[in-house]
């Protein structure tokens, strides 16, 4: 899907790499990485190693590319990896910034940080794509960077069609933008459990196809459902959730509650959902796929 890209190298960059240029090493080639979805046509992925980070924002635009570390999802006291292709050069640009946002004054600022921890590896652009990969060191004692912590945390990701004049002119207000959450230092997907011996079994409970009206600020869904006879006793080990990336932002929370006895005669898995908590005012209409 990503092909056909001419890559830019921008060595002069690395020179807090000395060590792995030295050993003949490349950070990239010497860790896994992860990608996660955003959006129908753009991903980031992320790899890291005791010390730093190394991010690859892949976005659906030919202007400007960005990836926030949130405190809580919003706008507000983010900090940013910023970059870009430059069209006289052909090469990435990659800016370290931090953006402010009052709520009460609607004013948004988005000034560079006095100190530059982000360091461009490479970038390219295609007919539909940018791609600009960045590296950072996890912990820089910058009060404007924000730590990578082994926690899953707020992710904003943004884009635009205009690209900056030059590297200090004013940046063009986002035409894309959203946000997930991410752990920088694991994997995406946790080891499977070994699930190959026959003492091990696996259960899904599912809530597909539920239409959020627009009428609360929150619902709470139930279903009750029938747990399948057993040959033996079984302990419960693990769970995990598992939720579509693009219904991440209308999840809070999930529970799971054992309710017994019940009549055994009654399949509870064929009844449908029912409302089971209170809600409020407010509008939108969502669907869980």
């Amino acid at each position: 899907m990503f092909n056909d890209y001419i890559m830019v190298v921008s060595i002069g960059k690395m020179l807090s790499f000395l060590l792995f240029v030295c050993l003949g090493v490349d950070f990239a080639s010497s860790i896994e990485f992860t990608r996660r979805d955003v959006g129908k046509t753009s991903e980031i992925s992320w790899g890291y190693n005791a010390t730093h980070v190394e991010v690859q924002m892949t976005y659906r635009t030919q202007g400007w590319v960005a990836l926030g570390l949130s405190p809580n999802g919003g706008m507000d006291q983010s900090d940013v990896l910023f970059g870009y292709i430059n069209s006289t050069t052909n090469e990435p640009v990659v800016q370290d910034r931090f953006l402010t946002a009052n709520a009460e004054t609607h004013v948004i600022t988005f000034p560079l940080d006095d100190q530059q921890d982000w360091q461009a590896i490479s970038g390219s652009r295609n007919a539909t794509h940018t791609v600009i990969r960045a590296v950072r060191k996890q912990r820089t004692c910058d009060p404007k960077d924000r730590p990578f912590l082994d926690a899953s945390g707020f992710v904003l990701f943004a884009m635009s069609n205009k690209l900056p004049e030059n590297p200090d002119a004013k940046i063009h207000r986002h035409e894309i933008r959203g946000k997930t959450t991410l752990n920088f230092l694991r994997p995406e997907d946790p080891p499977a459990p070994d699930i190959t011996q026959e003492v091990s079994k696996i259960l899904e409970f599912r809530v597909d196809n539920r239409t959020i009206k627009g009428d609360a600020d929150y619902h709470y869904f139930c279903k009750m459902t029938t747990l399948p006879k057993f040959d033996r006793k079984y302990q419960s080990i693990a769970s995990q959730p598992i939720i579509n990336a693009t219904n991440m932002k209308q999840i809070h929370h999930i529970l799971l509650y054992m309710c017994n006895p019940l009549p055994a005669e009654d399949d509870y898995s064929k009844q449908d959902f029912f409302d089971c908590g209170p809600s409020s005012a407010a509008g939108g209409t969502f669907l869980m796929k």
